[in-house]
């Protein structure tokens, strides 16, 4: 049986992201301003790596 040490550590909240410090918004929107920066994240890992592969035709 955990004691009251260890439920208070699993209860605690995950700690709250920069950009919101004054923790007013909702735990939702964390969730999806999370998948939005992994999303923007791997876009620009696809527009880096298509620059450096990819050479574009030149039209003269």
């Amino acid at each position: 049986m955990p004691d009251a040490a260890e439920w208070a550590t699993r209860r605690a909240a995950p700690p709250l992201p920069p950009w919101d410090r004054a923790g007013i918004v909702p735990p939702l929107i964390h969730q999806y301003a999370e998948i939005a920066m992994l999303l923007l994240t791997m876009i620009r890992a696809y527009l880096i790596t298509a620059e450096l592969f990819i050479k574009p035709k030149r039209h003269l």
